[in-house]
């Protein structure tokens, strides 16, 4: 579950203004009580999707972009070689 203080503007919605961790979440109170006032409250949020992480390249990809490139190259240079070996 992530809490968050959020601030209840009238024109414009709600406004994060912070996630807070499980010990400023405990002493959420006297938070806002220092800094804000009656237009700052912590909500509570259940967390529907958690991030998954972006699936690994596959080796095959990296060795075909490889030999691409390779490619590339060898190709420049015997352009640039017959280009200046012409006097």
């Amino acid at each position: 579950m992530r809490r968050r203080l959020v601030w209840a503007s009238e024109l414009a919605g709600d406004l994060v203004l912070a996630d807070l961790c499980a010990r400023c979440a405990a002493d959420s109170d006297r938070l806002i009580q220092m800094y804000a006032g009656e237009s700052v409250r912590v909500t509570e949020q259940v967390v529907r999707s958690p991030v998954t992480p972006a699936p690994a390249r596959r080796v095959g990809g990296m060795v075909l972009r490889g030999i691409v490139y390779f490619a590339i190259a060898v190709a420049a240079f015997a352009v640039v070689t017959l280009l200046t070996s012409r006097n």
